[in-house]
This record gives structure tokens, sequence and C-alpha cells, in this order.
């Protein structure tokens, strides 16, 4: 996410929704608290950031933007995938006051 910033092809209009991800990933208490959950309080971020670059795709019309900016082993967008198929089962009914607590709402 913090290299997406950066990125000259990046549509500035997304900006702000990479920054809540960034934000919300550093937040003490989120929907799923890493102090209180160990690891799995971590779902909920990866979901969020899973979220905004499928937007960052959406947006810019291109994969590539995603592709470049990540250093993982397993191809990027399968993985996005993934996690948005999984949504229910990563999330429960929790994705809409996740978005609310970083002030974004899907419209």
């Amino acid at each position: 996410m913090t290299r997406l910033l950066d990125d000259k092809d990046l549509p500035r209009s997304i900006s702000p929704r990479i920054i809540a991800a960034i934000a919300y990933f550093i937040l003490p208490e989120d929907i799923s608290p890493e102090d209180r959950f160990g690891p799995v309080g971590y779902i909920d971020d990866i979901y969020l950031c899973a979220f905004v670059a499928n937007e960052v795709m959406e947006e810019s019309g291109s994969s590539n933007i995603i592709s470049r900016n990540w250093d993982g082993t397993r191809p990027v967008i399968e993985l996005i995938r993934e996690i948005l198929d999984r949504e229910k089962e990563l999330l429960g009914n929790e994705k809409e006051r996740m978005m609310q607590h970083i002030g974004f709402n899907e419209g």
C-alpha cells in the first residue's frame, strides 16, 4: 500500500483510500484487534488492503500498477480475488462496520 502512494500511475483520486487502509492497519483498536486476537486479528487488515487494491485496478483500468508494487511470491491478482471471494468467511457481517470505522462508505 505504501509503495502505491509513490507510483506515478496511481489515480490521485484513490490516494485517500490507500491512506485509509494504511491507517487502519496501524490502528490499535480496529474491528479485530491483533493484541486481542493474535494473528487472526490481521484478517480484517488484509481484507481491506485487497479491497483497496482491487479498487486501484478498477480505477486505473489495469492490474499492472498492483503487480509491479508487489513483493510476494504468489501472484497478487489471484490472491486479491481469493480474499475478496472469501469476504463472508473472513469478515462475517463486519465489512460495513470496518468501512465506517475508517470513514469509507461504498457508494
